[in-house]
């Protein structure tokens, strides 16, 4: 199947999902936690992978690199943390190693 047949373009279409809102703070600088509800994502592989190679890439581009901090800038809860890596394709390993 390939990503337009699993609907890529409803997915990295427009509006844009800014990787920037996930890190926003409230009045009071308390985190904001965001749930990404993936459970249809993950039943087409190549677009969930197309889709965290994606969200990694921005990760990877837009964050410097900031050291040991004393309380971490965002984090990633992964239920099912294994579908990320059956059958995941080169590329995605890679950009998780870095």
């Amino acid at each position: 199947m390939t990503l337009e047949q699993q609907g890529a373009e409803h997915f990295f279409g427009e509006p844009m999902l800014d990787i920037a809102d996930w890190m926003r703070v409230d009045a009071s600088g308390k985190g904001v936690i965001n749930i990404l509800s993936a459970e249809k994502l993950y039943q087409m592989p190549k677009l969930y992978a197309a889709s965290l190679l994606w969200m990694l890439s921005e990760l990877y581009e837009r964050l410097p690199e900031a050291g040991d901090l004393d309380k971490p800038k965002l984090v990633f809860f992964f239920d099912e943390a294994h579908l990320l890596f059956n059958d995941a394709p080169q590329v995605l390993l890679i950009k998780l190693n870095r």
